[in-house]
């Protein structure tokens, strides 16, 4: 089904008809339209790569290049349409009881990739408490932090997930000994295609950080920049801290 007759069948249903409703249809049509071509360039990228036993250096490159831009604009797609979800429509929320030092090992399996060739280090306050939030969203916060860490730090520089809490709230910290953020733009990052102006060659959308915010204020969060420890940039999270309901063993 194509975008636009997913928009119309979308407008003649019952329900939600308000302009965001529709152009959040319209969109979620048009990345579902668009996701098909992509998936299928970076299959046909990888095919070519294997009947090319010995591909010179500019073909290999061409092939490279081809996958990369594919899976970037996919990302881009998908960037958009988180940030719809959370600015325009009511995000759905499971709210559980999660340990956090579960969801940060998630994290950091899902970020492998990002995370190569860095000095990654983990330190959990004891006795860090359980925390009542939706895990696929902080799992997606806790990497679009590390990515973001990777990306702009030179490779071999230490990355650091920093947990503790107080009585009120529980924080989980992100840090790198890269340049840091920009004076000025401590508060830039969270705006929607905002980027800072030493990005040089790094792509990037400017959503992440904006679609973390979105995120954490859905989960009863919020999102800050703080000094980072080892010199560099610090992006934190903060749940709030609640008493756990008593679990009676013996009913």
């Amino acid at each position: 089904m194509s975008a636009i007759e997913t928009i119309f069948r979308d407008t003649r249903a019952p329900g939600d008809c308000s302009p965001a409703a529709l152009n959040m249809n319209l969109l979620a049509g048009i990345a579902h339209d668009v996701r098909g071509p992509l998936t299928i360039i970076c299959g046909l990228a990888k095919t070519l790569s294997e009947l090319l036993p010995e591909p010179s250096a500019e073909q290999a490159e061409i092939l490279a290049r081809l996958q990369s831009e594919a899976l970037q604009t996919g990302a881009l797609l998908n960037c958009l349409l988180d940030l719809l979800r959370m600015t325009h429509a009511a995000p759905i929320v499971k709210q559980e009881w999660q340990s956090m030092e579960e969801v940060i090992g998630t994290a950091v399996r899902i970020g492998a990739r990002y995370l190569e060739g860095f000095q990654l280090t983990i330190d959990i306050a004891d006795g860090f408490p359980l925390l009542r939030f939706d895990p696929i969203l902080i799992e997606r916060v806790l990497v679009n932090l590390l990515e973001n860490a990777a990306k702009y730090t030179p490779s071999g520089s230490r990355i650091s997930i920093v947990a503790t809490f107080d009585a009120k709230e529980a924080y989980v910290i992100v840090q790198d000994d890269g340049p840091g953020l920009p004076h000025g733009w401590e508060h830039q990052q969270f705006k929607a295609f905002r980027r800072g102006p030493a990005t040089g060659g790094i792509t990037g959308t400017g959503l992440g950080l904006a679609i973390c915010q979105s995120m954490l204020a859905v989960s009863g969060g919020r999102f800050f920049v703080c000094r980072s420890a080892l010199g560099g940039a610090g992006l934190a999270l903060a749940l709030p801290v609640e008493t756990p309901p008593v679990v009676d063993l013996e009913t």
